[in-house]
């Protein structure tokens, strides 16, 4: 009979073996639920007073939002560069600089090289150097004199934009042989100026600038390590720009400021996305927690799990603010992780409590609880940690912040989970055990599990017990039954698994695609949000100035003795290797002092060692003392040129493609170590970001891979699963950085935070999964992976149940008694409220399959024997016979069983009987309570009849009060109306004085705006004067100088002469007459070549003193026109004060007004006042009738309330008396079933 029992006992198989570490872990979580359940308040009450508290530390936020800051690696050479960059610009004051882009465009991209255009440009250029002004701290200040004057570079700013706006458009400098205007190298009268980073967007005709797309301002100015210069300048500049929109040109600003408020707006951009994120996870904890039975749903602590996650930020934000971790654009993506794991933290101890046995206490269900979920979200918790407690080691400090915060977040989240959130689940226990409504307390409903769906409790297990599976179904919504049906159904088709695993190959090979794409790069385009006004300025930048061409820096650390010609050449060996590497432009490109010196040397044949002495007087010639400020120089040292720079040209498609130059640079550096060199440009902190990206990548995920094996093996000690587990992780790691490359994405920081967020948080799914499959007691495969989706939590009922009635049965020792109440049935030991139908139903059930198997296997051993007569021979007969005699002994034992178990149906059958006349002393028990509730009933229908009485006068009442409001209402509106007109007709001569006045005011500032304009344009004529007097200068100065070289030609050749003729008077005195003739005659004729050159050249003279006369008659006329423009001037500024003293006595006549006004509002606001208080007087009435509203409804609800439970009541009743026939149906059925069972 005990084969018989183990066919059943053996559908489950209890694991009771020890796992260590989690055994520990379980037992733990158990003791700590018990505390908190018998202690909630504390655990409640702590971490709101703690989050309050703390929250306060976000005053102390530090926001850090620089790009080169947030994506360069600390220590970096780019860092270093920068500094060094801004000290050389500054002339070595130790002042930081900005830099300040204006890209300049049509709206159309159309050709910026006509006279309109490009004379604007250069006049906005000369606005920003000369004439704008700044308020610093409430004190004008010119940025020319104050700012720009002590940078080099400032002053130097967009230098050759004036030159070949001339040479382009001047016919004479246009047509001269001396004016190459090429492109990306120009040529004016021998100088060559590099127009890469100027220029952009060129085209080109016959090797002359055509069309030009994209000019590109830049201004590097001094900062003085003040913040408020750059705030103010860029604000004045921005205000001028926007006041020149009706040019026609588009102004495109970019700096690093600027950068930073568009980075700052991505973190604003993200804020409206987080309470629409809760509004969602709100709208999926009510419809998922909510289901049929409102007592045992979980609505509320679903919200509050939410409130949790919203401690847990603040808490996280407050204490990282309280440590000084700065924070960044990044960072607003931690609440959105905080708020998933919060909910899936929730939907694990929710589910676990749901699993716990009702009756028990609500202390005793938390254990448990804790018990089933704690040491699985302490895993889940753990891997997050890990995986981004390895991102704050990052070398990008952006990175290393977020991971600092998210940390932060999920500690937080799961202290608080384990304190305020279980306490809260606490408290709803006791809700549940009192049979309160889920969302309305003061609510008892009738629990439909209680009702319709007895639970069975086995007396060896009275913690943790399965429900029956319609209380189980009761629990569950119906969405989430259809999805664990479909579920199911699929896992049970056949050929699911293959479909399975075709999907995923195909995953993994599109995945595994997408990952051999990926390319690291990093822009500022990929910080920005995509209506940020510098997008157009990035993709300017990146489609017409950096393809064709821009300047980078080369500073000289260390210079070379320039009288030692190894030092020389070696230095021209760096440069040369600068001017051939990959993404050079070349030697033309290249601006360097020292090649126009090398000229200039070579022009007066001078030696090596006079290098220095000649490099003074160099810099002290007008035309080329611009040289000065690329050199650092100590006259006083052996070697005066201590450090210089210079420029040369590079031009790259792509920002991936910086790294390679960048790098370049930085190997061409190392080979001449000797002279500390350093190439800068603006963007060299993305060439170390992409450099130090992909190693920097590897070296992360491999030691989070390392962190989850070490977490996973400590808690999952079978190397099968926890190899899957690995290779799930590894899968979705790959498909997340593939599809982010399919999608278009590159790598960058905000991708390497995607992947650590897939390490840590995908995780979670399969570590949950295989920590369950791994502590699950279930043998069988499928079963077991069904019941971990939570798909089989009613087959798993049953089978409890069935394994419970084999139980009962098989004990023999115990005996079932009748006790009072709902026909229910029980142990005198531990048994509880066990059902009589469900009982019966079940243990016959048993019964009847336990007599098939036997009759079965009697049928069985019949054929057998039957078989074995027939076939065997005389010799084995004895044998057989032997065997038949066992077999029918065993055949006698099992109809002696089956004797044994009809008489067991027998006493079920008394059973029966006796829950039969407890069943009709309860139908008849009910109505008579029935009875008592009528008189009841007709007393509340009587008063609801006085209710809806009081509720109809109430109307009335109420009509009549909205009536007098009306009628109060009108006479107000007509006496402001009438009031209105009066003040206007009073008031109606002075409006009109006031809008004479007003027109006379603006004849005047026309006036003034159109002398303004005037003066303006003479100002203008004046400048282009002062420009070309310049000019005329500076040729009159070459001219000069050329004259003075001719002189001293001339006196050289005049002293030769007078040598030569000194030499052939004495050859002549000497000689005798009879030399040679022939000698002679050489003699005299080289003589008068000399004294023609001579004549040649003096006229030559007199030519160049006339020029110089002419050029002098042009300057003085320049200088008349120069005193004329200057009177005019003087008589505009007449003409100004006349017009400035008009306008003073036009705003006294208007602060006359000013004043008529004045007494005018006073009377107004008089009126007004006692508008106010008759409004006051219908705001009371107002209240009156609210009150009378509000008794209404207050009446209307109780009648409402009334009803309501006049419904419940009858409700309870027809449950009752359907309940009771279904009862005696079943018994009915029962009877039957078991009469016909008795029959054979």
């Amino acid at each position: 009979m005990s084969k018989r029992h183990s066919i059943w006992s053996s559908l489950f198989w209890l694991s009771s073996t020890d796992n260590g570490l989690a055994d520990v872990l379980e037992n733990a979580f158990q003791r700590y639920g018990e505390f908190v359940g018998r202690h909630p308040t504390p655990f409640v009450l702590g971490p709101i007073v703690f989050t309050f508290l703390i929250v306060f530390g976000t005053t102390n936020m530090h926001v850090v939002d620089d790009m080169r800051e947030l994506y360069t690696p600390p220590g970096s050479l780019s860092l270093k560069e920068h500094q060094l960059h801004s000290r050389f610009s500054t002339a070595g004051n130790d002042s930081a600089s900005e830099a300040f882009f204006i890209g300049v465009a049509l709206n159309d991209n159309g050709n910026l090289m006509q006279y309109n255009y490009t004379t604007a440009i250069d006049r906005i250029n000369d606005y920003v150097l000369k004439n704008l002004t700044l308020n610093i701290h409430g004190t004008n200040v010119s940025f020319d004199r104050e700012i720009c004057s002590k940078s080099v570079l400032c002053r130097q700013s967009n230098h050759a934009l004036g030159l070949i706006i001339d040479a382009y458009f001047d016919p004479k400098l246009r047509n001269n042989k001396e004016v190459n205007l090429t492109y990306p190298v120009a040529n004016i009268f021998g100088n060559k100026i590099y127009l890469g980073g100027l220029f952009g967007g060129v085209a080109v005709h016959n090797g002359r600038i055509k069309e030009v797309k994209l000019i590109h301002l830049m201004y590097n100015y001094p900062t003085f390590n003040d913040a408020t210069i750059i705030k103010t300048f860029e604000k004045a500049l921005r205000h001028y720009l926007s006041s020149l929109e009706s040019t026609g040109l588009q102004f495109n600003s970019f700096s690093s400021d600027i950068l930073k408020s568009e980075i700052s707006r991505t973190t604003m951009y993200a804020l409206p996305y987080f309470p629409i994120s809760i509004a969602l996870l709100t709208a999926l904890l009510l419809s998922v927690l909510y289901t049929a039975d409102p007592v045992t749903s979980k609505p509320v602590e679903g919200l509050m799990g939410l409130a949790n996650s919203l401690l847990a930020i603040g808490a996280a934000f407050g204490f990282m603010s309280l440590l000084n971790i700065p924070f960044n654009n990044t960072v607003t993506v931690v609440p959105f992780i905080t708020l998933a794991l919060a909910v899936d933290d929730t939907f694990i101890l929710l589910a676990a409590w749901q699993q716990t046995n009702p009756s028990l206490s609500p202390e005793r269900r938390l254990g448990l609880t804790l018990k089933e979920a704690g040491a699985a979200i302490t895993i889940t918790v753990t891997t997050d940690i890990f995986s981004f407690v390895i991102g704050t080691f990052s070398s990008t400090p952006a990175i290393s912040s977020f991971c600092l915060f998210t940390v932060a977040a999920i500690l937080f989240d799961y202290i608080f989970q384990l304190t305020f959130f279980c306490a809260i689940t606490v408290l709803g226990g006791r809700r549940e055990a009192a049979g309160r409504h889920c969302l309305w307390y003061w609510i008892r409903p009738a629990s439909k599990s209680s009702l319709l769906w007895p639970k069975v409790v086995l007396a060896s297990e009275g913690d943790v017990q399965p429900t029956s599976a319609g209380s189980n179904l009761q629990r569950v919504n119906p969405g989430q039954r259809m999805l664990k049906l479909l579920y199911k159904a699929f896992w049970t088709t056949p050929g699911s698994r293959w479909i399975a695993m075709a999907i995923y190959a195909l995953y993994l090979g599109i995945s595994f695609y997408g990952t051999c794409k990926i390319r690291i790069n990093l822009t500022p385009g990929h910080l920005l949000v995509a209506d940020s006004p510098l997008n157009r300025y990035v993709w300017l930048a990146e489609n017409f100035v950096y393809p064709q061409g821009f300047v980078a820096y080369v500073y000289i650390l260390n210079a070379p003795d320039f009288r030692n010609r190894t030092q020389t050449l070696r230095f021209r060996n760096f440069v040369a290797e600068l001017e051939s590497s990959t993404h050079a432009v070349g030697s033309d490109s290249t601006t360097l002092w020292l090649d126009d010196f090398s000229t200039h040397l070579e022009h007066l044949g001078a030696e090596d060692e006079e290098f220095y002495e000649y490099l003074y007087d160099f810099l002290k010639l007008s035309s080329k003392a611009h040289w000065r400020s690329h050199l650092r120089i100590d006259e006083e040292a052996d070697k005066p040129v201590r450090q210089f720079y210079f420029t040369t040209g590079f031009r790259v498609n792509e920002w991936v493609l910086r790294a390679d130059m960048v790098s370049q640079w930085r190997s061409i550096s190392a080979k001449y170590e000797e002279l500390q060199p350093v190439v800068y440009d603006e963007y060299n902190f993305i060439a170390d970001q992409v450099l130090s990206l992909k190693t920097t990548t590897l070296q992360e995920v491999g030691v989070a891979f390392c962190c989850m094996f070490l977490v996973c093996a400590v808690f999952i000690r079978k190397s099968d699963l926890l190899f899957w587990v690995l290779w799930s992780l590894f899968s979705m790691d790959v498909g997340v950085i593939g599809l982010l490359t399919l999608w278009g994405l590159d790598m960058d920081p905000t991708t390497v935070i995607s992947i650590l967020m897939s390490i840590g948080l995908t995780v979670d799914f399969t570590i949950h999964m295989a920590y369950h499959y791994y502590r699950c007691p279930v043998k069988q495969t499928k079963p077991k992976m069904l019941l971990l989706f939570d798909l089989a939590v009613e087959w798993h009922a049953v089978m409890h149940r069935l394994n419970s009635a084999q139980a009962d049965r098989t004990k023999g020792k115990e005996c079932l008694t009748l006790t009072k109440g709902s026909g229910t049935i029980s142990h005198k030991k531990k048994f509880r409220d066990f059902s009589a139908d469900d009982i019966e139903a079940k243990y016959i059930h048993t019964l009847e399959q336990q007599i098939r198997i036997l009759e079965l296997q009697n049928s069985f051993l019949k054929i057998e024997l039957n078989g074995k007569r027939s076939a065997s021979s005389p010799q084995q007969n004895s044998v057989e016979n032997q065997q038949v005699f066992t077999e029918s002994n065993q055949y006698d034992q099992l109809k002696a069983e089956n004797l044994d178990l009809k008489t067991e149906l027998a006493k079920m059958k008394e059973v029966n009987e006796a829950c039969k006349r407890t069943l009709n002393e309860e139908i008849i028990h009910l109505r008579k309570e029935l009875d008592d509730c009528q008189p009841e009933i007709t007393s509340r229908e009587a008063e609801l009849v006085r209710l809806r009485t009081a509720h109809a006068d109430s109307k009335r009442q109420l009509a009549q009060a909205l009536r007098t409001v009306d009628l109060l209402r009108r006479e107000l509106n007509e006496k402001v109306k009438f009031e209105t007109e009066t003040l206007c007709k009073k008031h109606k001569n002075r409006q009109s004085d006031v809008e004479r006045l007003t027109n006379h005011l603006q004849q005047l500032e026309r006036l003034a705006a159109e002398e303004s304009r005037k003066h303006q344009e003479d100002v203008e004529k004046l400048n282009e004067l002062n420009k070309r007097l310049l000019e005329l200068e500076l040729q009159v100065k070459r001219e000069h100088a050329v004259a003075e070289r001719v002189t001293e030609e001339n006196a050289w050749l005049i002293e030769e002469n007078a040598q030569l003729q000194m030499r052939l008077s004495k050859t002549i005195a000497e000689t005798n007459q009879d030399a040679n003739s022939a000698g002679i005659l050489a003699s005299l004729s080289e003589m008068v070549r000399i004294q023609e050159n001579e004549r040649i050249l003096r006229l030559e003279l007199l030519e160049q003193q006339k020029q110089l006369k002419q050029e002098k008659l042009k300057s003085a006329n320049l200088q008349e026109q120069i005193a004329d423009l200057e009177a005019a001037q003087l008589t505009m500024t007449e003409a100004e004060d006349k017009i400035c003293q008009q306008l003073e006595a036009a705003e006294v006549t208007s602060r006359k007004l000013g004043e008529d006004n004045k007494r005018l509002r006073e009377e107004i606001l008089t009126f007004e006042r006692s508008m106010e208080e008759q409004k006051l007087v219908i705001a009371t009435k107002e209240t009156i009738i609210k009150k009378m509203k509000g008794q209404l409804e207050n009446a209307e609800r109780q009648a409402m309330s009334l009803k309501n439970q006049i419904d419940q009541t009858k409700q309870r009743q027809r449950d009752k008396f359907n309940q009771l026939d279904s009862i005696s149906t079943e018994l009915k059925d029962l009877t039957r079933s078991l009469r016909e069972t008795k029959e054979p």
